[in-house]
């Protein structure tokens, strides 16, 4: 749509006729669509310069497409959820609240409460010292975009279900196995574990610490592919979120 703005403001500085279709002459009656595909707004638009006289109907055609261009797919979405849910119920809400309903919420320092409550733990408990420290963070370090990423990091998710019974599982938090013999547990990244919903946390000596080595992993360990496997821009760190919780890359260190 950014070929409108420059012909409206022509027009609205009053531009001879004989001037805008020469500056328009190479815009025809096409449009570019988000997969790059080039199709005609009307029957041979590909040979129909935009002019003085066809600049309304040109706004218009292209105005239109773009707003139709996915309603095959909407319309595709729209009989899946029909398949789930009455239709004629979703009127009843806004579209924020139908996102909500759907893809549960994002995560904000409120919601940790209620995953302090739908979290478990492993070799390790919520008195422990690593433990305090973790929810420290995600309570007052963290921003609610840092929360997100870390659930998605542990979860595949970057939202948590809109309540407790909505819970599939619950998180884990389970003692980090590699760096539990070593004098500096603070040199060792976390491991995460997708579809368990678990992270193996070493046991660092301060809050600031594992802020340091959490958020480099989850940066680093942004997306997840094939349920399974672990998509990164750098060499070996895959392995911070390994589902199959294979031998890490970091179990020796850094």
């Amino acid at each position: 749509l950014n070929a409108i703005e420059p012909i409206q403001a022509l027009i609205a500085q009053g531009v001879k006729q004989e001037d805008f279709d020469a500056q328009f002459k190479p815009i025809t009656f096409t449009f570019c669509q988000c997969d790059g595909k080039v199709v005609p707004l009307v029957k041979g638009g590909s040979k129909i310069s935009v002019t003085s006289a066809n600049y309304k109907q040109f706004i218009d055609k292209l105005r239109r497409a773009r707003l139709d261009e996915f309603a095959f797919h909407c319309r595709a979405i729209r009989r899946g959820l029909g398949q789930v849910v009455p239709l004629a119920t979703l009127s009843l809400f806004t579209w924020k609240e139908l996102e909500m309903l759907v893809c549960g919420q994002g995560v904000t320092k409120k919601q940790i409460p209620s995953l302090k409550r739908m979290t478990a733990y492993s070799g390790c408990s919520a008195s422990d010292l690593h433990v305090k420290h973790f929810w420290k963070m995600m309570e007052d370090v963290f921003d609610d975009s840092q929360r997100a990423k870390f659930i998605s990091f542990t979860w595949g998710r970057s939202r948590l279900p809109q309540s407790e019974k909505d819970y599939e599982q619950k998180f884990k938090i389970a003692s980090h196995n590699a760096s539990e013999a070593s004098d500096d547990p603070d040199s060792f990244f976390p491991l995460a574990h997708t579809c368990f919903f678990q992270i193996d946390l070493p046991r660092y000596s301060s809050v600031e610490a594992m802020t340091r080595r959490v958020l480099w992993a989850m940066e680093s360990c942004a997306t997840i592919d094939e349920d399974s496997y672990s998509s990164t821009t750098g060499p070996h760190l895959q392995d911070l979120a390994d589902d199959e919780a294979g031998e890490s890359y970091w179990d020796e260190g850094f």
